[in-house]
């Protein structure tokens, strides 16, 4: 006997017996009840879970089909009925299919917020996560699930996202791509799981999405670099919480690097590795950086090396020093403290040309160098493994402007207004904007386009300081 057989006969079976319509009566096969409830449409109710706090731990949903309304039953009553009991019992049997799936039992039907949770939930069972994978936590729990969460998954259409971006401003190309690529993660469950057809999938390669040129290029100046130096401290103590105390260290290094360097905040950033981190062929006085994560790296599939300052060397190796300190075996490698150790912990010295000697020493390799110093052991097929847990810098950075007040020079600044000020910095000092363009892993045409404007705003800056202002007083 088919299912549509067995829920006509349990259906008859219960007409034909002693239900009372109108009464809460179960229908024992099925837990089903069906009401008349003073309305002129059939209305069924299905069992919930206790924790949703339903009274009488039932969901109740009108039909569309009519109550006849008579004194004793007529056939009438008996075919709408008959058409109330078999969609209720067709309603528990999905949902028992979606409980199997993996969805919460009480749900008719899967919502954004269900699969969103469900997608959250595989994130955070990768062993050995990545920076990117906390960004798409975020997206979900932050943007997702607080604006799109009670939709229905089968009501997601490319109208509901694209609506979803324009109500946003994206300050930069690669927060577009994380919140994208979250979108095809929803999909990709629903439809690995039968939630979804293929067909009836939205494009996300139509969705037309435009960067906020305002915050995209909006830089700091050399009063901001400075108000946020002598803050920072105090924003690292503001806070009695040991691991958000972690993050803001970490905070600390990680916008100091990007300072000096002009990588792009991000996955540029925090995909480096300490093993990425090694001695120009052409003199071990000079250290290189390969990037390999980021924009460039995933659309042309290549690697940048660049070289790097004395003074992000030295914010390299106070960065290693933060995340492990000397040991007794360490200690004995370097030498004591001398005039020219720009950087010492215990006494001991160590030297600009000593930070790839340090970083093979203390064995890192695929330690990602902005990850935080507490480190969790996973055992992966029988092997103990590191999962290293790199902060979310965009919310640190997002803590620190209140913490400022009204301090810094612009309300959009955001973590890459460091890599504009590093680009204007140099344009200003004279640097070849070709030269510009190959550190950092961008095109001559993007730097004159979108960097003439502010490096003139910055040049102001320094003929400002100049001027003697008593002299140019206003008539």
């Amino acid at each position: 006997m088919n299912f549509e057989n067995l829920i006509l006969n349990l259906a008859e079976k219960v007409f034909e017996g002693d239900f009372i319509i109108g009464k809460y009566n179960p229908i024992p096969e099925s837990k089903l009840v069906v009401l008349k409830q003073n309305s002129s449409k059939w209305w069924i109710q299905i069992p919930t879970p206790k924790e949703m706090g339903i009274t009488g731990n039932r969901k109740r949903l009108p039909t569309d089909l009519t109550v006849y309304l008579a004194d004793e039953p007529s056939k009438y009553d008996k075919k709408s009925f008959l058409a109330a009991c078999r969609l209720g019992l067709k309603t528990i049997y999905d949902n028992d299919i979606l409980q199997k799936r993996g969805l919460p039992l009480f749900e008719l039907k899967p919502t954004v917020k269900s699969i969103s949770l469900k997608v959250i939930e595989k994130i955070e069972s990768i062993k050995n996560k990545k920076g990117i994978h906390g960004d798409y936590i975020r997206v979900l729990e932050k943007e997702i699930i607080p604006q799109l969460g009670n939709l229905y998954l089968q009501d997601l259409r490319l109208k509901e996202i694209t609506e979803f971006f324009k109500n946003k401003q994206y300050s930069s190309s690669t927060t577009i791509t994380v919140a994208r690529t979250v979108f095809d993660k929803i999909f990709n469950y629903a439809e690995l799981n039968n939630l979804i057809l293929t067909r009836d999938r939205p494009s996300l390669s139509k969705l037309e999405i435009e960067v906020d040129q305002k915050t995209e290029y909006v830089s700091f100046i050399d009063d901001d670099i400075e108000i946020i130096l002598k803050n920072m401290q105090s924003f690292i103590n503001n806070t009695d919480n040991k691991i958000a105390k972690e993050n803001r260290e970490l905070f600390r290094f990680y916008t100091s690097f990007l300072k000096t360097t002009g990588i792009r905040a991000g996955k540029e950033a925090t995909g480096i590795l300490w093993k990425d981190i090694y001695n120009s062929k052409s003199g071990s006085d000079r250290v290189v950086v390969k990037i390999a994560k980021g924009k460039i790296a995933k659309s042309k599939g290549r690697t940048r090396n660049i070289r790097i300052d004395k003074e992000t060397i030295e914010n390299l190796m106070k960065l290693l020093l933060f995340q492990t300190g000397f040991n007794s075996q360490v200690e004995k490698t370097f030498n004591k403290f001398s005039i020219d150790a720009p950087v010492s912990y215990g006494g001991v010295g160590l030297k600009h040309n000593e930070l790839v000697k340090f970083i093979k020493m203390l064995k890192l390799d695929n330690k990602p160098i902005f990850a935080r110093k507490i480190q969790k052991k996973v055992s992966i097929n029988g092997k103990i493994n590191d999962q290293f847990v790199i902060p979310i810098f965009g919310d640190c950075f997002k803590q620190l402007k209140p913490f400022l007040g009204e301090q810094l020079s612009d309300d959009d600044l955001v973590l890459y207004s460091y890599r504009h000020y590093f680009i204007t910095d140099k344009l200003i000092n004279g640097m070849e904007p070709l030269n510009i363009a190959l550190y950092c892993g961008t095109s001559v045409e993007m730097i004159e386009k979108h960097y003439s404007k502010v490096k003139a705003e910055r040049a102001s800056e320094f003929v400002i300081k100049d001027l003697d202002l008593d002299t140019y007083k206003l008539l």
